[in-house]
Formats: C-alpha cells, structure tokens, sequence
C-alpha cells in the first residue's frame, strides 16, 4: 500500500503556492516535489540534515516528525476553504518508530519520502496523520493535531513579539543541535539552559514572529534523555547509541526570540527494554512551552 502510494502520480504544488498557504519557509522548510494524490492526501521528498546526536541511525525521529509535520499543514492548507495564509501550530504530536534500520546511506545522500493524509479538519483545527519511509521501509509515523490561526489574527495576538528585519540566510541552522548549558545530572533528572532564542535560531519559521519549533523543541528534549538515559546507565566514557521508539507531548505556547528556555528531563520508569523518560520546556517567564514523553531503547553494540 506504501509502496503503491508513494508511485503514485499526482498534481505538484509549487513553494510558490505552499508559501500563499502556510507561514514556514526555507530553510526550515526543506521538502522537495511535493505531490497532491487526492485531496488531503499528499507525499514529498526530503534529504535529512540534522545530526543526530547519540541517537541510532541518519534520521532523528525529531527531524522526521518536524518534515511530516510541514507536509501534513499543506494537506490541511490545501483542504481549507479559506484560501489565505494561516498558521497551522502543531500543538500535539504522536510520533512512533516503526522500524531499526540501521543501513541507511549516509547524510547528504539520504533521500526519504513522506506522506500525510488529512484526517480531520474544522475551522480552527485540524488533524493529519503521516508516514516517513525510505524506498519501501516505512520508518516512522507520526499524528498530529494543529490549531489554525488566520495570519492577521495571529499578528494581533502575537504582535509584541513581531520583528521588522526578516533574517536571510543560505546556509540552514537546522543542520546542528542548539547549544546548551548542561548541568550535572542529579538523581534522574538532567537540566539545561538555553540562555536565549535568537533569530538564526529560528530562520523560515515563522519570519516575522520567529519562535524555536517544536520539532527543535522536541529534538533538544531527545538529546538530553539520551544524555541522561548514558549516564544513569553508567557509559559517559563508552561508546553508545540508542534508538526513539516513541515521542509524544504537546506544545502549548510559542517560544519567541528574546527568551531563554529551561529543559528538565527525568526518567521517570521502566518497561522492559524501554526507559521511560518526561521532559518539561518552559520559558523564563515561566509559560509551558513543550512536555515531551520519550521512550528510549539501548542500541545493541
């Protein structure tokens, strides 16, 4: 069926289009020939670029998930009566690891492909579901649930935060983690900092309110838990490498440049060969910006 699907001819939309429907562009967005099968039901190619820190494999189940989810607002863009821009806000993601493939061609040869298919949509919210496959192997999914906003609401609610000067810049800062200020790990818990979100953080998302993405929200998380998940397992000096089978939270609230972000991740259980692990992302206001649940599993050696 995947495999049918992702052969299948269809009407191409341009970035020209895709950019008079949603508020993400490059480099944030990096999907290539993007394809409509049937209405809300959409594929695209993508070369992964981000680093995956200690988790196994070319492609972070964060960066799966931030792909998917720029495809799956299209799918949701295309259906919506309304034909203007819109933010579509992934507020909740489900995402799950479908399979360990581990002989994937190295970044930047990499091509994967995604598909999306709108499973519902209203006024003000929508949600799709999706499919992040290399040649016939599906490797990951993902549920996503968006609040829609209009564009000129958006800016009304969101208009202290607007910047004038749009950030220009060829080369894309997703290719690497943000940087971090790491405390020492204390019981089950790890700390870090993120003493400011800048511009060049945030570049294509959102270029007039640039906030830090969910999916580079959720990519930190999972790079602190894998920190964490190393440590308590007593192999900071060892070579070591685990997988994501699922990430799952919320995002409840934007984080706007000019904030600093607090990550706390714990390991909070157990079960089987899956460490359990929450993470909580709050600005320095103290708003909710991300809770994260993430199961992590000890790639074999």
């Amino acid at each position: 069926m995947l495999k049918r699907l992702l052969e299948q001819s269809g009407t191409s939309i341009s970035i020209d289009e895709i950019t008079q429907m949603i508020c993400v562009t490059e480099p944030y967005y990096q999907l290539e020939d993007v394809t409509e099968l049937e209405p809300g039901l959409l594929k695209c190619n993508v070369r992964p670029e981000q680093e995956a820190f200690l988790e196994q494999g070319e492609l972070s189940i964060a960066e799966a998930g931030r792909h998917l989810a720029i495809l799956g607002s299209i799918a949701a863009a295309r259906q919506n009566p309304v034909k203007e821009k819109h933010y579509y806000l992934a507020v909740e993601a489900d995402l799950q690891r479908l399979s360990c493939v581990q002989d994937l061609p190295p970044k930047p040869s990499l091509q994967c492909q995604g598909l999306a298919e709108l499973v519902s949509f209203s006024k003000r919210e929508a949600v799709v579901r999706g499919t992040m496959s290399y040649g016939p192997e599906a490797l990951f999914s993902l549920e996503v649930r968006y609040k829609i906003i209009p564009f000129l609401m958006f800016r009304r609610i969101f208009k202290h935060f607007e910047k004038e000067e749009v950030l220009l810049r060829k080369t894309s800062p997703y290719q690497h983690l943000v940087s971090l200020e790491v405390d020492p790990v204390e019981g089950k818990k790890l700390h870090a900092l993120l003493p400011e979100v800048k511009a060049e953080m945030c570049m294509g998302h959102f270029d007039q309110f640039p906030g830090l993405p969910i999916a580079i929200m959720g990519g930190t998380a999972n790079a602190l838990a894998g920190r964490l998940f190393r440590s308590l397992l007593g192999q900071d000096s060892a070579p070591f490498a685990y997988f994501v089978r699922q990430m799952k939270g919320s995002a409840p609230n934007l984080g706007f440049t000019g904030h600093s972000m607090d990550f706390t991740l714990e390991h909070v259980g157990v079960e089987g060969t899956l460490h359990e692990f929450k993470g909580i992302v709050k600005r320095d206001d103290g708003v909710l910006c991300g809770e994260m649940f993430l199961s992590l599993e000890r790639a074999e050696a």
